[in-house]
């Protein structure tokens, strides 16, 4: 699955308890008591979370933990075709082939339009041949054609970021910039809400917003982004991810242009601690320190951005920090401990914190970050 199933995160995981107390709580509508003070604790699900926990599963190969996480996720989002798929592909995986049909047939008519991953994905090894896979396939093929081949052009757009000033900005003083990269799924709007947990704030931030919408397939949400392009065609993976590598490159540039900036800090969260990583590993001179949170460094993840050998011994030196809860269930803790290493090995100058927490950016840590990086 790769890319295809790229945990999806947010700055916080669901309510446990929230969730326990409405999960299967109303069959119908005449059942629900609107009076009742907990009624809408379904509201405070951070489905973003829960879909990031399914899909590290899968990527585990633990299909039965991985099928149940997507079967209570889809509770509250039944109409999200690509979570269908893979759970359709977790029971392919478990040897359920009649479950797997059953379920592939809901993604299709729920809109996973995508015939290329249905060939080639090896989740589906065990149903070919299966009584009804290949109808299934040839009503996919039909579909695919009907809504015309996707292809991929490099273009340029403008694209949004959320920016806020110091509270006393003045027009002709020079100030640290810190732009912000959101995590998978996330959003400028969600990003720029760090603000409230800074200490102290003399500061320019800046969140962009990640190029490819989340999910990437015809039914894709909106203001949902990725800054990768999740689809299993390497050639385009290596076309687009150094664009999103310039792309956050051009923030600083164009940043400069329009603001007085002193020193230049990138931060990332999860997805975001990736592409902030990759963008300094490829653009050390541009930036002061990188902040990582929640995040993986996936050594085959280099070359389809571009990043050479000479660029890794260009950037030694790079002041890289690094934090990670211990109980981080979306991207495991050890990721950070592979980061790290693999970086300090390099001659990057890296700081390592490990936090009491799951897959969030606790306000302390943040600004043991900060502080580290000597931004004010």
């Amino acid at each position: 699955m790769r890319r295809m199933i790229f945990g999806l995160v947010a700055l916080v995981f669901f309510s446990a308890a929230a969730a326990r107390a409405q999960s299967g709580r109303w069959a119908r509508p005449a059942e629900v008591d609107i009076y009742h003070e907990r009624a809408g604790d379904f509201m405070d699900i951070d489905l973003r979370a829960l879909t990031a926990r399914a899909d590290a599963l899968l990527r585990e190969q633990q299909y039965e933990e991985a099928a149940r996480h997507y079967l209570y996720t889809l509770q509250f989002d039944p109409g999200d075709a690509r979570l269908i798929y893979n759970l359709a592909c977790c029971y392919a995986r478990l040897g359920k082939a009649a479950l797997a049909m059953r379920y592939l047939r809901r993604a299709l008519d729920g809109g996973f339009n995508a015939y290329d991953v249905l060939v080639s994905d090896p989740d589906l090894a065990p149903l070919r041949g299966h009584p009804g896979f290949d109808t299934l396939m040839v009503e996919a093929r039909r579909m695919s054609r009907n809504s015309g081949e996707i292809i991929y052009f490099k273009g340029e757009k403008a694209m949004k970021c959320r920016v806020r000033l110091p509270d006393n900005y003045q027009a002709g003083k020079k100030y640290p910039l810190l732009v912000g990269l959101h995590g998978n799924g996330g959003n400028a709007d969600d990003m720029i809400t760090l603000y409230r947990d800074f200490a102290d704030r003399d500061f320019i931030f800046i969140t962009p917003e990640g190029p490819y919408p989340y999910p990437q397939n015809d039914n894709a949400s909106m203001n949902r982004y990725s800054w990768a392009v999740q689809i299993k065609d390497e050639q385009v993976w290596e076309m687009a991810d150094p664009l999103t590598l310039d792309y956050i490159a051009a923030v600083v540039r164009q940043a400069r242009e329009r603001y007085k900036v002193s020193q230049v800090y990138l931060l990332g969260f999860s997805q975001g601690a990736a592409y902030a990583c990759l963008t300094g590993l490829k653009y050390p001179r541009l930036f002061n320190a990188i902040l990582c949170f929640g995040g993986a460094l996936r050594v085959e993840n280099l070359r389809p951005a571009g990043i050479t050998e000479r660029d890794i011994e260009k950037a030694a030196g790079l002041r890289v920090f690094i934090a990670h809860g211990l109980q981080d269930q979306a991207i495991g803790h050890e990721a950070a401990l592979d980061a790290h290493g693999w970086l300090h090995a390099r001659g990057m100058r890296v700081e390592l914190v490990n936090f009491s927490g799951g897959h969030v950016i606790p306000a302390n840590v943040l600004n043991r970050g900060l502080a580290w990086a000597s931004l004010p």
